[in-house]
């Protein structure tokens, strides 16, 4: 789906009861009164929407049970009742795992308890939003009329689905009324269209004469996209030289993704001669514009340094681009922190980094923070939790975790008894796994 088309979500948390009583099952001399454990949601996070599942507009209610210890932290937590979608299980069980809990007392004394909660992931749909529709109703009748930029944007909300239902068909269809008339945006959008094959069989041969009309009128991102189509030779014959002097273009026209293309042909000598020294000024330049890509880019590349004071300066540069929540730049800060790369190493902010990106259902975070829960370095030690992270990385094809898994089937570890079964299949796996290199 186009992430364009992403809907904004709300959640809401609700704590429905306590499953057992207290977990030390002590036989009092008289009836001593007992309160549950109640979370305290003004001192923790929402959960963070796993952006692969927001891509799939995923949503559902997800049923967890938590462990409350004494001094209100969770001790333990686990799925009951999944939403029909594990990405967005996991990220609700992360999230409200963080979250400090008013403890269970029984007698006026905190005592450990489970209680159970429900995380609810809806999507709001826009395609009904009243005023949007409103905005759709008006669109059409200035469209119908002949009106450019009104076919324009009726062909925007339909392709968003806001204010009406989404269908790539009929927003393609108004887009070639729009680009006929010589609409700059819509010759971009229809040509991407059939870069992309939304709304019809992919069609790159007619992709670059529309992305080339716009670029010629200065559209910054049909600048881009012709030249990528030179870099590639996709609808076009192969031509990095051309390709080279549209990036550039698009990039004088003020597009800050541009410099990120840019410093991949300096890095890479495609088009241009190498220069990395020129590649990191385009990095630089792009990161200044808060592109996200060019945050990315300098921040691992200036982390890759020997030099202490690139590395210090990286960590800020990551941290803006994790702000958007990018699993692997979360994964990449938790590194920079256990090894104390650019800064103090600091295993605990590590093991909230890893967090952040397990929660996302990131497979090389899933493991890494297993680790730490395993140890019991930078987070508490928990071998049931490392154990389960370490079991839903294999399950994602992580080799590593594989690797962790078939070796605690083989010999018994981590609470577990020996397991041939098992073995077996996490065997069978690691062979498939390996055979793909």
């Amino acid at each position: 789906m186009d992430t364009a088309r992403l809907k904004q979500a709300a959640a809401l948390a609700v704590a429905i009861s306590t499953l057992h009583g207290p977990a030390r099952a002590e036989t009092p001399a008289a009836p001593a009164k007992a309160t549950r454990a109640v979370a305290d949601f003004s001192k923790c996070d929402k959960p963070v929407w796993p952006q692969e599942a927001l891509r799939r507009e995923q949503q559902g209610t997800v049923t967890m049970a938590f462990k409350i210890g004494e001094d209100g932290t969770v001790v333990e937590s686990k799925v009951n009742k999944s939403s029909g979608y594990p990405l967005l299980d996991e990220a609700a069980r992360f999230g409200l795992a963080k979250c400090k809990f008013k403890p269970g007392t029984v007698g006026g004394q905190p005592t450990t308890t489970w209680m159970q909660m429900q995380y609810k992931w809806v999507l709001d749909l826009p395609e009904k939003d009243p005023a949007l529709q409103a905005a759709f109703a008006e669109a059409l009748a200035a469209a119908e009329g002949g009106d450019p930029q009104a076919q324009y944007k009726v062909a925007e909300l339909i392709r968003t689905g806001k204010g009406v239902k989404h269908d790539d068909a009929q927003a393609m269809a108004w887009l070639k009324r729009a680009a006929e008339t010589g609409y700059a945006e819509a010759q971009f959008m229809l040509g991407s269209y059939y870069l992309a094959g939304k709304g019809s069989e992919a069609d790159v041969a007619l992709a670059h004469p529309l992305l080339m009309k716009a670029a010629e009128q200065g559209h910054a991102m049909a600048m881009m996209a012709v030249g990528g189509q030179y870099m590639t030779g996709k609808g076009v014959e192969r031509d990095p030289a051309q390709g080279y002097a549209w990036v550039r273009k698009a990039a004088d026209a003020g597009l800050p993704i541009a410099y990120t293309g840019l410093a991949s042909m300096y890095f890479g000598g495609v088009g241009v001669a190498r220069d990395p020294d020129e590649a990191q000024r385009m990095l630089r330049r792009g990161a200044e514009l808060g592109e996200q890509t060019a945050l990315q880019g300098l921040g691992m590349e200036l982390l890759r340094s020997q030099s202490p004071r690139d590395q210090a300066e990286a960590l800020p540069l990551l941290e803006k681009a994790a702000a958007k929540g990018s699993p692997v730049v979360q994964y990449l800060l938790g590194n920079a922190y256990a090894e104390g790369k650019g800064t103090e190493a600091d295993t605990a902010v590590a093991a909230e980094w890893y967090r952040k990106a397990a929660a996302q259902s990131y497979p090389v975070a899933q493991f890494a923070l297993g680790g730490m829960m395993e140890q019991g370095s930078g987070a508490r030690k928990d071998e049931a939790e490392a154990l389960r992270l370490y079991e839903l990385a294999a399950q994602r094809g992580y080799l590593p975790a594989v690797q962790r898994m078939l070796k605690v089937a083989e010999r018994g570890e981590l609470g577990r008894p020996v397991d041939v079964a098992a073995a077996a299949q996490w065997r069978a796996q690691l062979s498939g796994l390996s055979g793909k290199k």
